[in-house]
């Protein structure tokens, strides 16, 4: 029976595998946040005109005059010139300048100096291939032919244009038109590798006349039929991107034709309408093109607005003439909400071109007599119109430019904006779903208040003594941060409001980023990840299991050599106390783990290195167990259980749960360096040194001594160099009181060490069991001088902590639990009382609960509201300094920015590992507390031998833990360490100390 539920059990962790393994990809992938959208396009606000070059050099010059002054009624402020290549360069030795030259000259007297796209199209005849010679639209045989043309073209306007402001550009060259389709590419299949080279051609060649000249990429035109002669345009696009084209163009460009769908049609592969154009941009975001503006060359809805077209007639399709003038609004205000990327929208068709087909009449915007049709109606209208910004990330330049608001409180440059003083109010009106703000951070006191539609912004944390809603702009490192001012807004229109205070001169303010789509929190993906690594364990285990049978065969073959049991056995007791003992000796070096060893690039502490070579001995002496055979094994484990209780597997659950927990925390932090390095150093290193001593070091006859042994030596070690230092002046003074802090940080970090230990010191001394009047001279004086040299180190940190909350409550527990101790508290409580007079008055201690209690409530607000927003992981380990001091710290605690924990137990497993490993820890500690209550009223009497050592460590683990309500009390390697070895000791030291096990 046993033997069929194995198989079974396999089975169903390897189906649990292969579900969650794909479920956790998909939540993996949603969990990452929806970005914000990328920088509006330069040209996004202005419109187009398409022209033709042959149209324009057949108007005299006074028509030349008024179609200048026409484009600037119609708001045309980018003008897309078709250049016939044969109009220039008739022969392969001659050219013809003569009519680009004259629209030129009249350019310059044209209202507003447009911008110029010249599109170099078409191809002569002496530069076609045979079978394109009746096809003017077809490429040349030649490529190096277009590229001599496009070199001399760019050489000619260059020395007729003025010079552009540096960034920016008056004209720009577009290299062919549709190559996507037949007649665009001659009597050939459409070709995404001949275009690839006829690109590179003319983009090196106009660089090499003019090297800062914007080129454009071809318009493709609009299709679904992929029949080799035609190719869909968006997968054109993406094979020609695929071969490196983005080398050599600047700008895209697509034709957003309506065809007979409204402009809210979606966009699809196989459909034709005027969303059509976002499967274009899709496609640059794929490549990583997406920041490049798409130049909208075409756009519009055919109608038969000149008499005797027929709508049949028109492969574009067609809408009725009455509902244009509503599809282009409509179409204009897509393009203006939803395409940030968008830039210079252009109808079809500018005005009649000789020799064109009748049917083009329906495109254009003014007739042969250059008077507005119905198009063109409308699409001057929208040219003059100002639109609030809609969906994209605007420059605070950009933002106060598109609205009729003065914002003159701000100065602004071109990609920042600095408040002028005080209360400077920055005002936008905008239309979208979500919203943000681009700020830079620097090391300043500092922030915005920020309200949409006059009320508090929705996703920043309030200032509880205004009510208003803030971006706090201090960081150290100088970054730029994106922070959602509102995630979820209706759809329509809204108001942003900005007031600095502070930051003038700091240009705090970038970018304004705006979407038409809500960006709601991601659901996190750790459960099915938890689920996905529970069952890997268990397949790994299962898999074990099969392993380790063919290792016991092994195993008693090996038996029956009897020296090499010898050597085995000899071996696996050496592996067995190296387990043993390295974690006693990381408890005297703890105190030196910010001083890590290098090896090479890589610095260990000192500590860390004991404990993992400790285990890898505790790895290599199971190892060795197991070719001792199977009997041995089960006696082994027998052994283990009759030395585990109840509270040592709890315990051992509570940091299991910590442990993993944790990683799932980091692996869900953003400083996620920051947060593993955390999580190496706070749970993983301490779980090992856990697991060390429950099952080594405790289970021989000396082992709570002599983890006590080390824990008091090392608290000696590290108070000697903080004697030291007060001997030599190597101290700090602080409100008016001297402070020692040997190698720590902080004289409170040293502070909340030496409360771990000193009263084991004092139990020591003063219990029946090591009375220093009934111990040998030596034990009297090494006891006696330990107390001495923590208790003065501990006092000369002046941590109020320590001494106002943690060393009473550790000597209160002593008091209480060990009759006679009763007096020596009494008379070291009045000698540390006697000792504090002289520095009663020092700021330090005449003001207890002021100051920093004021700071430790701002603290515990932000905290919370941390917590609020990370409610199951907490923001991740070591990741609480960087989320505080820029976004969740209080305006009035700014005195205080660079913490890197809550001081509070509560709070900082919240915030660091969320509910579920504030769950854990609080298990752990509650637990340690229990544990020890229990063992102290029952298993360890007052006469038992081991309860000093029980007592003392279980005394300084309940001040800790006192002391943690205002101060950090877990989450420091030394601090987890320690506490840790409580929770071992009071868990698992064995009831019968005289037993050898």
């Amino acid at each position: 029976m046993r033997s069929m539920k194995r198989p079974l059990l396999l089975a169903l962790l390897l189906i649990l595998l292969l579900l969650a393994l794909p479920a956790n990809w998909l939540l993996a992938r949603s969990a990452a946040p929806l970005p914000w959208p990328g920088d509006v396009a330069p040209l996004h606000r202005q419109a187009g005109a398409n022209l033709d070059l042959a149209e324009l050099a057949a108007l005299d010059d006074a028509a030349l005059a008024a179609r200048g002054q026409h484009l600037w009624e119609d708001g045309a402020r980018v003008l897309r010139i078709r250049v016939p290549w044969a109009m220039i360069q008739p022969e392969a030795d001659a050219w013809d300048w003569n009519a680009l030259d004259r629209v030129l000259r009249a350019w310059e007297d044209w209202p507003g100096s447009p911008r110029l796209i010249l599109v170099l199209d078409g191809s002569p005849a002496w530069a076609r291939a045979p079978e394109d010679a009746d096809n003017p639209y077809a490429p040349p045989q030649d490529v190096r032919d277009f590229g001599r043309f496009a070199r001399e073209l760019a050489g000619h306007v260059n020395l007729r244009m003025p010079e552009p402001s540096p960034d920016d550009w008056q004209v720009a060259y577009q290299v062919w038109h549709e190559p996507n389709i037949g007649p665009h590419w001659g009597a050939r299949y459409a070709d995404p590798q001949g275009y690839f080279e006829l690109l590179r051609e003319a983009s090196n060649s106009i660089r090499s006349m003019a090297s800062d000249a914007r080129i454009m990429l071809a318009a493709l035109a609009p299709t679904t039929t992929d029949d080799g002669f035609n190719i869909p345009d968006p997968v054109y696009l993406d094979r020609l991107l695929g071969l490196g084209a983005g080398d050599y163009f600047d700008f895209a460009a697509g034709q957003a034709y309506g065809f007979d769908q409204p402009p809210e049609a979606p966009p699809a592969a196989d459909q034709l309408n005027f969303r059509r154009v976002e499967l274009l941009h899709d496609v640059l975001v794929r490549h990583g093109l997406g920041d490049r503006p798409l130049f909208i060359t075409a756009w519009g809805w055919w109608t038969p607005q000149a008499p005797g077209l027929d709508p049949d007639a028109s492969p574009w399709r067609s809408i009725p003439v009455k509902d244009l003038h509503e599809h282009q609004g409509r179409g204009w205000v897509w393009m203006q909400w939803h395409w940030p990327w968008a830039a210079a929208p252009t109808w079809v068709q500018y005005v009649p071109v000789p020799d064109d087909d009748p049917i083009r009449l329906g495109w254009v915007q003014r007739d042969a007599l250059g008077e507005r049709t119905p198009a063109g109606e409308a699409v001057g209208t929208l040219a003059h119109t100002d639109m609030i910004p809609g969906k994209g990330a605007y420059t605070a330049r950009q933002a106060a430019h598109a609205v009729m608001l003065p914002n003159d409180d701000w100065r602004y440059g071109p990609e920042a904006a600095d408040p002028k003083g005080p209360g400077a109010t920055f005002q936008l009106p905008f239309r979208g779903s979500a919203l943000a703000l681009q700020v830079q951070r620097g090391p300043y006191k500092g922030y915005l208040n920020v309200w949409i539609d006059d009320q508090p912004a929705p996703d920043l944390p309030i200032d509880p003594a205004t009510g208003n809603t803030y971006i706090f702009l201090y960081d150290p490192a100088n970054r730029v941060a994106t922070v959602p001012v509102a995630r979820a807004l209706p759809d329509g229109d809204h108001t942003l409001r900005i007031e600095a205070q502070g930051g003038w001169g700091k240009w705090p303010l970038r970018r304004v980023l705006i979407d038409d789509t809500p960006h709601p929190k991601p659901w996190p993906f750790w459960p099915v990840t938890t689920v996905l690594v529970i069952a890997l364990g268990g397949v790994g285990w299962a898999f074990w299991r099969v392993i380790s049978t063919q290792y016991s065969v092994i195993s008693v073959r090996l038996q029956e050599d009897d020296a090499l049991q010898s050597l085995i056995f000899s071996l696996y007791s050496s592996f067995s106390t190296l387990a043993a003992y390295l974690p006693a000796a990381a408890l005297i070096v703890l105190s030196l783990y910010i001083r890590p060893v290098r090896f090479g690039p890589v610095g260990l502490p000192l500590h860390e290195l004991l404990i993992w070579l400790g285990l890898g001995a505790a790895v290599g002496g199971w190892l060795l167990s197991r070719v001792q055979g199977p009997r041995s094994n089960v006696e082994a484990a027998s052994d283990l259980r009759s030395l585990t209780s109840d509270h040592g597997r709890f315990l051992d659950l509570a940091v299991m749960l910590l442990l993993i927990i944790g990683f799932f925390a980091a692996l869900d932090a953003a400083e996620k360096g920051y947060a593993f390095y955390d999580w190496r150093v706070t749970f993983l290193t301490p779980a090992a040194f856990y697991l060390l001593i429950t099952r080594f070091t405790l289970r021989r006859a000396e082992g709570v001594k002599l983890l006590g042994w080390s824990a008091l030596l090392g608290a000696v070690l590290v108070s000697a160099i903080a004697l030291a230092q007060f001997v030599t002046g190597h101290y700090g003074v602080a409100e008016g009181a001297p402070r020692v802090q040997a190698l720590y940080g902080s004289a409170n970090n040293l502070a909340l060490v030496l409360g771990r230990v000193l009263p084991l010191a004092v139990v020591l001394v003063f219990s029946v069991q090591y009375s220093v009047f009934s111990s040998p001279w030596w034990r009297r004086v090494s006891y006696g001088a330990a107390l001495v040299f923590i208790a003065a180190a501990g006092f000369l940190t002046f941590s109020k902590g320590l001494l106002f909350i943690s060393i009473p409550v550790g000597l209160a527990t002593l008091f209480i639990f060990q009759k006679n101790l009763r007096k020596p508290i009494l008379l070291l409580v009045l000698l540390g009382v006697l000792a504090l007079i002289p520095f009663l008055n020092t700021p330090r201690l005449a003001q207890i609960a002021s100051g920093t209690g004021r700071f430790r409530i701002y603290l515990w607000i932000s905290a919370w509201r941390m917590w609020l927003d990370h409610p199951w992981l907490g923001v991740g380990p070591d990741n609480f300094l960087y989320a505080y001091r820029s976004y969740y710290v209080l305006p009035a605690a700014w005195e205080e920015l660079n913490l890197s924990h809550p001081h509070n137990l509560v709070f900082d497993l919240l915030t660091r590992v969320g509910l579920l490993g504030f769950l854990a820890g609080m298990g752990l500690v509650l637990g340690t507390i229990w544990a020890g209550f229990r063992r102290l009223r029952t298993a360890v009497t007052p006469e038992h031998p081991l309860r000093p050592w029980v007592l003392g460590l279980w005394a300084g683990f309940l001040g800790g833990m006192a002391h943690g309500l205002i101060d950090n009390s877990l989450f420091l390697p030394d601090l987890m360490i320690l506490s840790l070895l409580v929770a071992g000791v009071v868990a698992w030291s064995p009831l019968n100390p005289d037993a050898s096990q």
